[in-house]
């Protein structure tokens, strides 16, 4: 029996998503063209657009559909004009662009020290123009951050803040301006679309630099002919989730306890377990161990899932996430991140915790 556990590495696409992907494939065009063909895929795009800028409360805003959530980050940050500041356990995409003196700190469960960041704000020198970016939920740990708390105090200090949601998106309500969100960053892979397509959502006025120059497309801000495949695919992933997200979040809660259940008696620990967590990830650490050799035993066994991030190119790397969070080496060298979806079963997880139980016993 396979075991997939690895959904915040990738969602397998939705059944919904396939059907979608086939009927799709029959159509043929340039969405730029402006003969019939091409505008029909136009249209849909243009459906799409909105369609997701009303699921995360931005109506009316702009929609700049990417290859990913690493081409969004980097849209939002690198035609900044001014200072960004960025959490220590921020996206190598982010933390990439920020100065090391402007990474903020977070605390023992990963969580940006608020106290800390309002200094950081206030001792800006006159016109920095900050843009702070802060993930969501981490992509290792799933701690979640008190986005609108955040947002309140850039907001105070004339600043802007950008969120990347990848791993949130879909398995949170989230609504831009009620949060006070300036910028979001998302993934379709993320929530059972194709890979290969993503967006940055901002209100029409929030100022970006194109980065891929070319012709117009998106709005002037992303040249290069849509990929309009992976865009039909993205809304019909949006359609399922319009439907089906309250169970899924449901189920991935009943899940995450029967996981947790599982382990009481083991030598494992779930990291940050007390801190606020999205629903269906868990990073696991067990000292003494390698997590090298606990994904080999697992993979042996039929189990897929991760060392945390899963873009390192398939190395398992030591935690940015986990050292800003002051965890030993020793447990940093196990961690293990095990993550479900709508698929998973509690037989799923009943296999996992019989062969990690083992291992670490």
């Amino acid at each position: 029996m396979m075991v997939y556990l690895d959904y915040h590495a990738s969602h397998p696409i939705l059944p919904e998503v396939q059907q979608k992907l086939i009927s799709a494939l029959g159509l043929v065009g340039n969405p730029s063209s402006v003969h019939h063909y091409g505008q029909r895929l136009q249209r849909e795009i243009e459906d799409v657009r909105e369609q997701l800028a009303a699921k995360v409360g931005m109506q009316g805003g702009r929609v700049i559909f990417t290859s990913g959530a690493t081409e969004a980050n980097n849209l939002v940050l690198a035609g900044h004009q001014g200072i960004i500041l960025a959490s220590a356990v921020e996206h190598p995409a982010i933390l990439g662009r920020v100065a090391p003196e402007n990474i903020l700190a977070v605390d023992a469960l990963g969580i940006v020290d608020i106290a800390a960041l309002h200094r950081r704000l206030q001792n800006l020198p006159k016109g920095a123009n900050p843009l702070v970016s802060v993930m969501y939920a981490n992509n290792e740990t799933g701690v979640l951050q008190p986005i609108a708390e955040i947002a309140r105090l850039v907001h105070q200090q004339g600043g802007l803040v950008h969120v990347d949601a990848v791993q949130a998106f879909g398995r949170l309500d989230i609504d831009m301006r009620l949060s006070g969100i300036d910028a979001l960053s998302i993934s379709g892979h993320k929530i059972g679309a194709p890979s290969g397509i993503g967006a940055l959502i901002t209100p029409t006025a929030f100022p970006l630099q194109p980065q891929i120059i070319g012709g117009g497309q998106e709005r002037g801000l992303r040249a290069g002919t849509e990929n309009w495949l992976g865009i039909l695919g993205f809304g019909a992933a949006l359609k399922w989730l319009e439907t089906e997200q309250r169970s899924y979040i449901g189920h991935l809660k009943k899940l995450d306890d029967y996981l947790a259940t599982g382990l009481a008696e083991s030598r494992a620990d779930i990291v940050a377990c007390n801190a606020p967590r999205l629903a269906g990830c868990a990073l696991l650490v067990a000292e003494g161990l390698e997590a090298q050799d606990i994904l080999m035993q697992l993979d042996l066994a039929g189990i897929a899932v991760s060392s945390g991030s899963a873009c390192s190119s398939g190395t398992v790397a030591d935690s940015h996430v986990l050292r800003a969070m002051g965890l030993s080496a020793t447990l940093r060298a196990s961690a293990i991140r095990v993550s479900f979806g709508m698929a998973t079963t509690t037989a799923d997880i009943a296999r996992f915790l019989e062969i990690y139980c083992e291992i670490t016993a």
